[in-house]
């Protein structure tokens, strides 16, 4: 069985986050390898909210295919590329098979081979995937020279979009063994995408390349609120702490044996 394609397996993982789950639209629902022009191939995937690029140097598209849409990584396989599981030999490579994908290291071999670290069946959706190039904002420019400015106003993300890009850049730069990776936004007023780019020191800033959809936020000034403009109040003077009045002396008695041979003076009389 040839491979139909290679990818570096934790760029596969790392795009599975922004890939569609139980969409309608079932293209959606895996990860496109497309063949890049200037060699290698891009692995993006959408779920038409967010989308995630990036450029593998490393990987190959079988000859024949400009495109592969390919299912997404079982939480098996994506367990195995964390390296969950203790391996002699790192893996480094992901073969994507006509019906299943295989985990290896050192060299294409084929499904349940001693070189194949991990297989799991997989599938190739037969669609074609989104032009995602289109979407990708880019700033108006009312002339060569003096680019026009954009409009007043920052967009709202919603939480769980911005997380899809920090399981990304975790993805990317190998855990917290990577070190930490760094995420840029660019935006172009308030209710227009925004390009996201991920750097790390596994990744360089240019190779990695995602779009966020704004979402609508009614009622909520974009601008800053008046107290975080005023100085705080001054702290209070310290209380001056009253000397406690003394505890009357308790009075002694002295003993020999059971008898009392001593006993505190008595309070004359008023």
């Amino acid at each position: 069985m040839e491979p139909l394609a290679r990818v570096t397996p934790r760029i596969f993982a790392a795009i599975d986050n922004f890939a569609a789950k139980n969409d309608v639209r079932y293209y959606l629902n895996g990860i496109c390898i497309q063949r890049n022009p200037a060699g290698g191939i891009v692995v993006v995937a959408t779920d038409g909210h967010v989308f995630g690029a990036i450029d593998d140097p490393d990987g190959w598209i079988a000859d024949g295919h400009n495109e592969l849409i390919v299912a997404r990584p079982t939480k098996r396989m994506v367990s195995a590329i964390k390296g969950k599981h203790k391996i002699l030999v790192p893996v480094d490579r992901l073969l994507i098979m006509k019906n299943c994908q295989v985990l290896a290291c050192g060299q294409d071999v084929p499904p349940f081979d001693p070189m194949s670290f991990f297989s799991d069946a997989s599938e190739i959706i037969d669609a074609k995937f989104p032009d995602w190039r289109r979407v990708i904002p880019k700033r108006s420019v009312a002339s060569e020279s003096e680019p026009e400015a954009p409009p007043p106003g920052e967009p709202y993300f919603g939480h769980t979009k911005l997380g899809q890009f920090v399981a990304a850049a975790e993805m990317l730069c190998e855990g917290k063994s990577g070190g930490s990776a760094y995420m840029h936004t660019e935006t172009f007023g308030p209710n227009t995408a925004s390009i996201v780019r991920i750097s790390c020191s596994t990744i360089d800033p240019g190779r990695f390349i995602g779009v966020i959809m704004p979402i609508r936020v009614d009622g909520v000034e974009l601008t800053l609120p008046e107290w975080t403009k005023q100085e705080a109040a001054p702290a209070p003077a310290p209380v001056q702490a009253t000397k406690p009045e003394p505890l009357p002396e308790k009075p002694r008695y002295r003993f020999r044996g059971g008898e009392l041979i001593d006993q505190p003076a008595q309070p004359k009389a008023a």
